[in-house]
C-alpha cells in the first residue's frame, strides 16, 4: 500500500502556487439514485450526478498574488483554475467557484485564512 506524506503538498491557482498553505481537503460526490422497481426485493441503484468541492487553509499573506486571486475571484463571483498537488506529480484539477472566505485572527498566534471552494464542471485526476 502506498501512503503519502502531506507535507509535498501544493495548490496552485491558476499558474500561481498559493503561498504558506497548510493544508487542503477534497470532496467528490456522486449521487445515488435508486433504480429499484416494484416486485424486487432488494434496492438497486445507479451513479447520478457527480460533484466536488473541498477547502485551502494557509497562513492569511496579503502580499501573495495567488491569495489575492481566490480572494478577489469571492467577492467578484468568478470561476478560478485550481491545482491541488499530493506531490510534485499527483494532482486534481479544475474550474472552481470560491464559495466563502474565513479569516481567523489570533491574539498568541498566525494569521490564517481558510477558502471553501465548489467545483464547476468535472475534475481531473493526474497520478
Amino acid at each position: 500500500m502506498a501512503v503519502f506524506s502531506g507535507n509535498k503538498g501544493m495548490v496552485y491557482c491558476g499558474a500561481t502556487q498559493v503561498a504558506n498553505v497548510t493544508n487542503w481537503s477534497l470532496t467528490v460526490e456522486a449521487d445515488n439514485l435508486d433504480s429499484s422497481a416494484m416486485g424486487t426485493e432488494w434496492r438497486t441503484f445507479l451513479t447520478g450526478i457527480k460533484q466536488w468541492s473541498g477547502t485551502i487553509d494557509a497562513h492569511w499573506d496579503l502580499t501573495d498574488t495567488a491569495q489575492k486571486a481566490l480572494f478577489d475571484a469571492l467577492t467578484g463571483s468568478t470561476l478560478v483554475s485550481l491545482k491541488l498537488y499530493v506531490d510534485s506529480t499527483r494532482n486534481f484539477s479544475g474550474a472552481a467557484m470560491i464559495t466563502s472566505a474565513d479569516t481567523t485572527v489570533p491574539f498568541d498566534g498566525i494569521e490564517s485564512i481558510t477558502f471553501n471552494f465548489q467545483g464547476n464542471g468535472a475534475l481531473t485526476r493526474s497520478v
